[in-house]
């Protein structure tokens, strides 16, 4: 697991080198908070089944903050149903959710870029390298939500 992360930080390294905007160092500092989006829709995508599940369980949660079995009026009792939503539906938003995420952060490195005053066709190539980078993110990140899906299931 390592390794991976590793080779994703290292390929950002190797986009910002090729920028060539001040450095790498500086490349990185100012492109860097654009893959927050896409860290915050994975941490949604992967936890987006869970919320669906022990959400229900809110409610109860309230009321009972200490499991003391408070439960005042009845709010407590109800079933939690682990089926609330079809399997398609949630790897659908997932979906969703990781491709707006990394469009969000693609267009956010061309809004920091374009505010440099660079020329907007000029900004376009040379941002080349982020977007294939992006995309490869798009493409790692569909890859591992579909090993869930098992054939025939």
């Amino acid at each position: 697991m390592v390794a991976i992360v590793a080779a994703f930080v290292l390929a950002f390294l190797l986009v910002c080198a090729l920028l060539g905007e001040g450095g790498v160092s500086e490349a990185a500092r100012r492109y860097s908070p654009t893959l927050i989006p896409i860290a915050a829709v994975y941490f949604a995508a992967h936890y987006f089944d869970y919320l669906l599940v022990a959400g229900q369980a809110t409610v109860g949660v309230l009321v009972d903050p200490f499991g003391h079995s408070w439960n005042p009026a009845g709010l407590g009792e109800y079933p939690i149903r682990k089926g609330v939503v079809p399997a398609a539906a949630v790897w659908w938003a997932q979906i969703v959710l990781i491709v707006a995420g990394h469009v969000l952060g693609v267009v956010a490195a061309h809004r920091l870029a374009v505010r440099r005053r660079v020329r907007p066709t000029f900004v376009l190539v040379r941002q080349a390298p982020l977007v294939a980078l992006m995309v490869a993110y798009t493409v790692a990140g569909l890859w591992v939500l579909a090993q869930q899906i098992k054939v025939g299931a």
